[in-house]
């Protein structure tokens, strides 16, 4: 990941956390994720893209609120299948 790519994705952070499937798989592939939340009611094939993807970085998954709740997390107005959080603060 390029120097501006790593900026790009701290303007897009959200206090501590990169809402959505495509931010959150940057921020996983960056290694600077913590934790990834994944909805249990989300598509199953985004379920277990993400899971792989955590796996092959390390990084811990959550699969235990629905998308409501993950929106609600992620102080967004909508339903979110998967975030991710930062070790970066």
């Amino acid at each position: 990941m390029s120097a501006s790519d790593l900026s790009d994705l701290k303007v897009k952070l959200k206090d501590g956390k990169a809402v959505g499937l495509n931010q959150s798989k940057k921020l996983i592939k960056s290694g600077f994720a913590q934790m990834a939340y994944v909805a249990n009611d989300a598509d199953s094939r985004l379920r277990e893209e993400i899971k792989n993807l955590c796996r092959n970085h390390s990084v811990r998954v959550d699969e235990t609120m629905n998308m409501a709740a993950l929106g609600k997390m992620c102080g967004i107005d909508v339903d979110c299948s998967v975030c991710a959080t930062t070790k970066i603060r």
